[in-house]
This record gives structure tokens, sequence and C-alpha cells, in this order.
């Protein structure tokens, strides 16, 4: 959803402009950074292979036992941040 909201964004900042030149070279990098986030994301969230999985949790462990690092976490899963 933020990622639509971004490209409104853009879309709307170059329309007013007077013109749409650079927009899918603006929005295209962003758009494939965020798609293969989500698809690793996804894979670490879904694996049932034991070594991973495990990896996985422990990950997900340390993170919950350090607050400073929740919220940035968080913030970039959530596409907050890039």
């Amino acid at each position: 959803m933020n990622l639509g909201i971004e490209d409104a964004a853009a879309f709307a900042s170059r329309y007013g402009e007077g013109g749409l030149d650079g927009y899918t070279q603006e929005r295209r990098p962003v758009g494939k950074r965020w798609i293969e986030l989500s698809e690793r994301l996804l894979s670490v969230a879904q694996t049932s292979a034991p070594g991973k999985a495990a990896l996985r949790d422990l990950a997900f462990r340390t993170l919950g036992a350090m607050p400073f690092l929740q919220r940035p976490a968080l913030e970039r899963m959530a596409g907050l941040k890039e």
C-alpha cells in the first residue's frame, strides 16, 4: 500500500509539473526493490527447512530482545523506509 501511495504522489508531482518524463525510470527500481524484499520475507516466513527455520526463529528472538532494532525492522518491513 505504501508503495502505491508513493507512486501516486510521484505521479501527481510529475503531472503537476507538466509532464511524466522520467516517471517510469524513477519508480521502477523502487518497485523492483520492494518486490524482491517481499519475496525474500515470504520465503523466510514460509521455510520448512529445519536449518533455515532455526536461523529465522533465532533472528526473530534476537530482534525481539533488542527494542532499539525493532522499530527500524518494522519500518522497513512495513514499507515506511527503504
